[in-house]
């Protein structure tokens, strides 16, 4: 008995052992009250330990359930990653083909692509899908333009992105070359030529002078539609021979505006 006529504090034994990693304090003394033997303390002390220790576990698998939540939204994500955006190109006979206003969004998203893939350049859209209006073969001509020294580098990031080297038709040298892919937009596949040019190239202004005139001229955008469609009534089918078909008829509206 103690002096203050209280009963010895008992240590209950094995409280330590039983909490084992989640208790770090030494042995708890229990003080048994009158009519609450040290017995049942020892009890109602071990169910409160259970108590914590499966707080703890239920906490830890809360944890572990919001990290295999976090790892399957890593995963959903992965796969967005590797889903192709850029698709192989489909070569095919030159035909005619009206104009299609989803050409305007198509070269935007394709623009952002490459531009994210090689911030150093500057995409623009050209050609006849560029001009409002105006049909041809329904491809989507890009020119990407990067800086001196840095045509490797832009191949590469263009290449990465899923673009393919041309097979066949006016192929391009590696010095100033073209990249061939598609773009899957509202339900359709649109064919894609990406440009690749140097920011210090007169080409570039060339290009842009073309398109221009012909967005600000509809007669002269209605003439050079007439002249695609006489070079194959004339049976020329060949993306090779049809571009240069069509090179007497550039040359001139570059020559006089």
């Amino acid at each position: 008995m103690s002096s203050d006529g209280e009963r010895d504090a008992t240590v209950v034994p094995g409280i330590a052992a039983l909490s084992q990693g989640y208790i770090t304090s030494p042995p708890i003394a229990l003080r048994a009250q009158p009519g609450y033997p040290a017995s049942r303390a020892g009890r109602a002390d071990v169910a409160s330990i259970r108590v914590t220790i499966g707080a703890r576990k239920h906490g830890r698998s809360r944890a572990h359930n919001a990290s295999a939540c976090a790892r399957s939204r890593d995963n959903r994500r992965s796969r967005v990653k590797r889903t192709p955006q850029i698709f192989p190109y489909s070569n095919s006979h030159t035909g005619y083909v009206e104009y299609d206003p989803g050409a305007i969004d198509v070269a935007a998203r394709a623009a952002a692509l490459i531009e994210g893939a090689a911030p150093w350049t500057e995409v623009e859209h050209i050609g006849s899908t560029a001009i409002p209006g105006c049909a041809g073969k329904g491809i989507v001509d890009l020119m990407a333009m990067y800086p001196p020294g840095k045509l490797e580098a832009t191949r590469e990031a263009i290449d990465a992105l899923g673009f393919q080297h041309q097979m066949v038709g006016h192929i391009f040298p590696e010095e100033r070359p073209m990249r061939i892919g598609a773009i899957q937009y509202a339900g359709k596949r649109y064919r894609l030529h990406v440009h690749l040019i140097d920011l210090n190239s007169p080409e570039k202004e060339t290009l842009r002078r073309f398109r221009d005139v012909l967005r600000a001229d509809p007669a002269l955008r209605d003439a050079y539609q007439a002249k695609k469609r006489t070079i194959l009534q004339l049976g020329v089918r060949d993306p090779k021979d049809y571009t240069y078909a069509k090179r007497e008829f550039i040359t001139s509206v570059i020559g006089q505006h």
